[in-house]
């Protein structure tokens, strides 16, 4: 996965769209949806990495301490508020390990998604027969795109019974609070390198501005 690649994921992630003032909705840490992007000086160790991300506006801080590894933090910005917050490292499968099982203990697996093929992890519960065909189908599709190294896995913040109460992802996104952070662990290819990321953002806050912005008027084609 090349960086415009990953760019366009993260870009997917929080819809493009422009952020408003800061909410207190958490992202990752003391890291808050919406926080202007004034706070984020040189002084305190940040510095633009807009062109190495290909955004119009991001921010980057080196060496920042999580799972006792260090991260490289890149912070993405629209209208000079936070909408992102993405850690990233070059690959390695005790990463890799950590970064699973982390995200594992708050967050729920929703989707997967390879270089040319997704898995929508909520319809399939309800319609494979057995838990043996789905864990064989679900460690197939990951053992196929790790060795591309191109691999999206797609967590959401919820409880076991609100994953297993609906069942498409629509559905359930739709039914969780604002606050509910989204978090995809990507794996891909950088140059010649490896990498592993993890992209915070908030999507039910993200399609409640994208409703609100499809009411107003707009000029017609």
């Amino acid at each position: 996965m090349t960086k415009a690649k990953l760019f366009f994921l993260v870009c997917f992630t929080i819809m493009c769209s422009p952020a408003m003032a800061a909410s207190g909705k958490k992202l990752f840490k003391t890291y808050e949806y919406g926080t202007p992007l004034s706070k984020f000086s040189e002084r305190s160790g940040y510095y633009d990495c807009s062109a190495e991300v290909s955004v119009e506006k991001a921010m980057c801080k080196n060496d920042v301490a999580f799972l006792d590894e260090k991260f490289k933090l890149i912070l993405m910005f629209e209208n000079k508020k936070l909408q992102t917050v993405t850690l990233q490292k070059y690959f390695s499968q005790d990463i890799y390990v950590k970064l699973v099982a982390a995200l594992s203990k708050d967050f729920k697996l929703y989707a997967m998604k390879g270089k040319d093929d997704s898995l929508d992890l909520l319809n399939l519960t309800g319609n494979i027969g057995s838990k043996s065909d789905l864990v064989a189908l679900i460690n197939n599709f990951e053992n196929n795109n790790l060795l591309k190294s191109s691999l999206v896995y797609s967590f959401i913040e919820a409880s076991t019974e609100q994953t297993q109460k609906y069942k498409s992802i629509p559905e359930l996104i739709a039914n969780l609070p604002d606050s509910a952070r989204s978090a995809d662990l990507a794996v891909y290819e950088y140059g010649n390198e490896v990498n592993i990321a993890v992209i915070f953002a908030l999507p039910k806050t993200i399609i409640n501005k994208f409703k609100e912005q499809m009411k107003s008027p707009s000029e017609k084609f």
